[in-house]
């Protein structure tokens, strides 16, 4: 996807290796890039990792929803 976007790569100076996304396979991280989205009337710039993938994804976890107090109430943004 990054590439598809043309994102300027961005290199690790210390990479690091997941093992979460594959049981049994590691996978070493050294580039990251900045993704601009949009969600209805909101707007975030954020820093992902670049991994290969077979499909592609943009995953914000759990440090992403902390830092920005996500609150899920279950009901359906109207837009």
């Amino acid at each position: 996807m990054a590439e598809k976007l043309q994102l300027d790569k961005m290199p690790y100076f210390a990479p690091y290796v997941v093992s979460w996304l594959q049981k049994g396979q590691q996978m070493l991280v050294n580039e990251k890039c900045q993704v601009e989205f949009q969600i209805s009337q909101y707007k975030e710039k954020v820093l992902c990792d670049i991994m290969q993938m077979d499909t592609y994804h943009v995953l914000l976890g759990r440090l992403w929803q902390y830092d920005r107090r996500v609150n899920y109430d279950g009901s359906i943004m109207e837009g």
